[in-house]
């Protein structure tokens, strides 16, 4: 009986070059392959790898997405005291949808016999899985950020990044204001830049040209007193007279008949 141990598997990395390459599309396999002595062969051998989605269900062909064999591809390969190396891909792409679910096996198969058990495939192949990455820059713009058929919400949601940096609308950070966006557009004069960048409030009276006592009223204590008096009805009709003979007929003052007419001789 052939078998192979002591294999391992590595997703080949992106070079150095434009983080925007393409992630390569290859796993690289390396075993032994022994008798049923336990002694290592050599010689060429045609062999079977699938990718299936259990460890020992049915996994025959049709190798599909969305099948038991969700992928194959048949290599002669070369072994040399019983080492022996695979790219697996090389001969059919293995795409990232084959990695879309967290249990997958590899099946082998040497010259017509199924090795068993299939081995879990681990951590390395399911990095082909980051190719969604390529995706991103179609993103609708929502508050899910889509990710192949997956939707991450609630912590990528625009209201939970929110609170998480404490920033509440109208609470720790402006609300909109469509008038603050207005004002935002103007651009003051050189004489409002002036006022608003006055050392103190003589300078912005200055600026302004109102000088207390001189352009403005200085304070007045009676004035203050005069202010806090309410005008009668009467008073308020006499302020309000339309002309001197309408504040006269307020005041009841006839002239010739309540006060003396002008009189030469007086």
């Amino acid at each position: 009986m052939k078998k192979i141990i002591n294999y391992a598997f590595m997703v080949l990395m992106l070079g150095s070059g434009a983080a925007s390459a393409a992630v390569p599309g290859f796993i690289n396999f390396q075993g032994r392959l022994l008798d049923s002595n336990k002694l290592p062969r050599n010689g060429s051998f045609a062999m079977t790898f699938k990718i299936c989605d259990s460890l020992a269900g049915a996994c025959a062909p049709a190798c599909a997405v969305g099948n038991p064999c969700l992928w194959t591809e048949d290599q002669n390969i070369t072994v040399s005291n019983g080492v022996f190396a695979a790219k697996l891909g090389a001969v059919t792409p293995i795409g990232s949808d084959v990695f879309s679910a967290a249990a997958r096996y590899l099946d082998i198969t040497v010259a017509g016999e199924t090795l068993t058990p299939r081995e879990q495939l681990v951590a390395g192949p399911f990095s082909f899985k980051a190719a969604v990455a390529d995706g991103l820059a179609n993103n609708d713009g929502s508050a899910l950020l889509r990710i192949s058929s997956v939707a991450l919400a609630g912590f990528y949601s625009d209201n939970s990044v929110r609170s998480r940096l404490g920033l509440g609308i109208g609470v720790n950070v402006q609300a909109y204001d469509a008038d603050l966006t207005t004002y935002g557009g103007i651009s003051p004069s050189a004489n409002i830049q002036s006022l608003l960048g006055s050392a103190d409030y003589a300078a912005a009276r200055t600026n302004l040209g109102l000088g207390i006592g001189v352009n403005v009223q200085a304070y007045d204590a009676d004035l203050t007193t005069y202010g806090g008096i309410t005008p009668s009805a009467n008073i308020q009709s006499l302020l309000g007279s339309a002309d001197y003979a309408a504040a006269r007929t307020n005041l009841g003052l006839g002239i010739g008949v309540n006060v003396q007419a002008y009189d030469a001789d007086l």
